[in-house]
């Protein structure tokens, strides 16, 4: 007798979706309930539209991508619509923002919404989590982009000590970052681009998502998209002009690990620069790496890099580790 608790997976077949799946197939917990899918999808076997998608993307960028196989632990099953989840169902969605408004609808059928649909973000009536940074339980969760995630898991035990202190940021992200949506060979494969004026508007969600979940903060943001399959690398530079050291932050980055919470930071040996590939072998892919910090002293300026595995930690995982959350304080 199975006594997991089914979830369903909204936005299932897209590349987040399919690392949920994976996750929750092995979950001691939680298992998969239902496949959700647009409306082009119904019907389908999973496994089909799953190997069809990773095909396309091999396909498209090339050998260096790797594919993602399906996993022998997920049972194949028909794609569903969203009038198949159950009301007061528990839903991990990832889907376009164009269809956010499905997630409202899903919400007054009772059900719980754990997204990372850049759908309401920035709506205070829902709320904005990060598992790692202390948040209300509720029954409508969002969770930031990627990179948001990195910055505010590596700011969130330092930011007592960055008020009035700014912030340049500077964010690499990976392909996948952008799911099964293709760039053009020739910007994707041995080009790095940046993504100002672009229709992912990922400057101004990573600016306003930090502002939510750390208020102090003053921050500039640009963001480059770069020919890596998984992993964003984000350099930040804090202007401190004197007042702030690296063993402070150090210090307070040790403190918050020794607290519990082992899970959300990794810092390298002897300050080097973090893996250019973020090793999900290590805690699960769920820490964040810091490294490479160093102190301009005589320009008042403490660089670092932090590196966060986008599909790990930055989507799925985070998903997951909401749900173990909110099951918790249940």
């Amino acid at each position: 007798m199975n006594s997991r608790i089914p979830v369903s997976i909204f936005g299932a077949t897209g590349q987040v979706g399919r690392h949920i799946a994976t996750r929750l197939a092995m979950h001691p917990r939680f298992c998969i309930g239902q496949f959700i899918g647009s409306p082009a999808s119904v019907g389908r076997d999973y496994q089909s539209v799953w190997q069809e998608k990773e095909s396309e993307l091999s396909a498209h960028y090339g050998t260096w991508y790797p594919a993602f196989p399906y996993p022998d632990t997920i049972p194949s099953h028909p794609i569903l619509g969203i009038s198949d989840i159950p009301d007061g169902a528990i839903v991990l969605s990832s889907i376009p923002e164009r269809a956010g408004p499905d997630e409202d609808a899903l919400a007054n059928r009772g059900c719980t919404i754990i997204s990372n649909s850049p759908y309401r973000r920035l709506d205070p009536a829902v709320t904005l989590a990060i598992p790692g940074i202390p948040y209300p339980t509720d029954s409508y969760i969002k969770i930031p982009n990627c990179a948001t995630i990195g910055l505010a898991l590596a700011l969130y035990p330092i930011a007592a000590l960055l008020d009035a202190i700014p912030l340049s940021i500077s964010t690499y992200q990976s392909l996948s970052g952008r799911g099964d949506a293709k760039y053009p060979q020739e910007l994707a494969i041995g080009n790095v681009f940046p993504l100002r004026n672009s229709p992912e508007d990922t400057e101004a969600r990573i600016s306003a998502e930090l502002h939510r979940l750390i208020p102090n903060l003053t921050v500039s943001v640009s963001c480059y998209r770069t020919p890596t399959p998984v992993g964003h690398l984000i350099d930040v530079a804090l202007v401190h002009k004197g007042k702030l050291t690296i063993p402070q932050l150090e210090d307070l980055w040790h403190s918050h690990i020794h607290a519990g919470n082992a899970c959300t930071i990794r810092l390298t040996n002897d300050r080097l620069h973090p893996q250019s590939q973020p090793d999900a072998t290590v805690d699960n892919g769920m820490s964040i790496s810091i490294g490479n910090l160093v102190d301009h002293y005589d320009s008042g300026i403490i660089r670092m890099t932090i590196v966060v595995n986008n599909l790990v930690r930055g989507a799925a995982g985070s998903l997951i580790m909401a749900l173990e959350q909110w099951a918790a304080d249940k």
